[in-house]
């Protein structure tokens, strides 16, 4: 334990009197580790976890890490999230309850999560919604305590839960990149009214007057899984009426062209741009939401571009 969390760890003790409070090493996707601070409130079954990044270290002394922190804690509290650990080995509970996420397969093949592989490069992950954006990862052990034998059994029930607890996003990614810009605007004069004329100024710039041609297909609350979600992908195909190419951008996203557009510009560079952006931007600012290099096809079936694979027809009716 070094000096910066041994001054951290104090003054959380001190300004958190309450709560038992513990430092630890959390593993995250893609067999990333992450330094936390875990603060238990012995009223309350759930204990929330607090990363300390590269980025505050650089950027944070530990008492503003620390005045941070208390502020996100107090705002959790006055959620009021509390969860019975003993529904969690009901199991009509839980499967009233999972949901799912698309990670790497390599990246967390070490991993103990239970998974579904789908590609090469991709795999269904699970967790369970314990409320308010909160979540605990479904691993092998669970399966097992669960009586369960194989993750298969759990896709439907998790694919129809996801469908409803966070609902399917689909925006052009001029629009996504507006209100980007709009958020920067108002953070610096809160009082500006964002008129539809202002609106349509901002797009114009932000895409030189093309017509929109890169979409994000994403969740309410920032998940890639929607890609998915029964008859997303044959809804969007009709929407663009073309087939798509789906470039896998991150765990919480994935960038959707016409296949036409992609044509034009050339799979290869299209691919080179995502290898590109994952290693320049991904990796560098969050590695554990770094998804795949590989980009999609779906022209009905789902399937990864210039591979020999089985199709995914199956989970996408």
């Amino acid at each position: 334990m070094d000096s910066y969390i041994e001054k951290t760890l104090s003054e959380l003790k001190n300004r958190i009197s309450d709560c038992e409070i513990a430092f630890q090493q959390v593993k995250k996707n893609n067999g990333v580790t992450w330094d936390a601070f875990c603060i238990k409130n012995k009223n309350t079954n759930i204990s929330p976890v607090f990363y300390l990044t590269d980025e505050d270290r650089k950027n944070l002394t530990p008492e503003e890490f620390v005045d941070r922190t208390v502020f996100a804690y107090n705002r959790e509290k006055e959620r009021g999230i509390d969860f019975d650990v003993s529904k969690f080995s009901d199991i009509d509970w839980v499967r009233s309850r999972i949901m799912f996420n698309i990670v790497n397969r390599q990246r967390n093949s070490k991993s103990d999560l239970a998974n579904i592989p789908i590609t090469p490069d991709l795999m269904i992950t699970f967790k369970v919604s314990v409320g308010n954006n909160a979540y605990i990862r479904v691993t092998n052990e669970h399966l097992k305590a669960w009586g369960i034998i194989s993750p298969e059994s759990l896709l439907e029930d998790a694919r129809n839960n996801s469908v409803v607890l966070d609902k399917a996003v689909f925006r052009s990614l001029n629009d996504v990149l507006v209100d980007m810009l709009l958020d920067e605007y108002k953070s610096g004069n809160p009082n500006m009214e964002v008129t539809d004329e202002l609106r349509n100024s901002i797009k114009e710039q932000v895409s030189g007057g093309m017509q929109d041609a890169v979409y994000m297909l994403s969740t309410e609350n920032h998940s890639n899984a929607s890609m998915l979600y029964p008859d997303t992908l044959e809804k969007i195909k009709e929407l663009l009426d073309d087939n798509l190419i789906i470039l896998p951008s991150s765990t919480d996203e994935v960038l959707i062209m016409k296949e036409a557009f992609a044509l034009e510009m050339g799979l290869d560079v299209v691919k080179s741009m995502v290898q590109s952006v994952n290693r320049d931007v991904v990796m560098q600012d969050n590695a554990t939401q770094y998804l795949s290099d590989e980009i999609l096809r779906y022209d009905g079936e789902l399937k990864q571009i210039d591979e020999q694979q089985e199709s995914l027809e199956a989970m996408i009716v």
